[in-house]
């Protein structure tokens, strides 16, 4: 997953999967960490001067942009902040006020965040119950790791928490973690 995220320039997934890495070798490997950095910095520094060099600083700007119609649609009614807009018409609704505030990018059917993403789809109570069953799951995991002594055991528990990192720290700036609509037939 690592060497395509690299080549796909991904952006996101290539700063989750960096961070879900070294937190992996943080807990694995302890002090020996210290050995890791220099190939986390190369990574991070390869992964900004190629970035860069592909997609240019218009496209941080223009995600950031992306986000004013989706907290607009959220906060238009309490009925919506609380409940969403469903899995499918958020992002027929999300296009049409794309449109209204004259964005670049008509082509662009999620805010890409995908914790901002699922308020719009399924609304904020059930976002919070969502979150705060993998905060739950996280901690546990945390514990185990400080408490196993099976190695074998810790490592799959060191596993779950860097890709859960990992995840969630794509999830700030990537939508197509939960793309609904690729899996959805589309009616007109």
């Amino acid at each position: 997953q690592f060497i395509t995220q690299f080549m796909t320039f991904d952006r996101a997934g290539i700063f989750g999967t960096l961070i879900g890495l070294l937190l992996f070798f943080a807990l694995y490997y302890k002090n020996k960490i210290i050995y890791f950095l220099p190939f986390f910095a190369g990574g991070l520094a390869f992964l900004a001067t190629s970035v860069f060099r592909a997609k240019g600083l218009g496209t941080v700007a223009t995600r950031l942009y992306l986000l004013i119609p989706a907290y607009e649609m959220i906060f238009r009614s309490n009925e919506k902040l609380l409940w969403g807009y469903g899995l499918t018409e958020s992002y027929k609704e999300y296009s049409k006020n794309l449109l209204v505030f004259f964005s670049n990018e008509p082509q662009q059917t999620d805010p890409h965040n995908s914790y901002v993403l699922l308020v719009l789809m399924i609304g904020s109570i059930a976002t919070a119950v969502i979150l705060l069953f993998v905060l739950i799951m996280f901690v546990k995991c945390i514990r185990k790791i400080l408490v196993l002594k099976d190695r074998y055991y810790k490592l799959i528990c060191i596993f779950l928490v860097s890709s859960l990192s990992a995840l969630l720290i794509q999830a700030i700036f990537d939508g197509e973690i939960i793309r609904v609509d690729h899996f959805t037939v589309h009616y007109l």
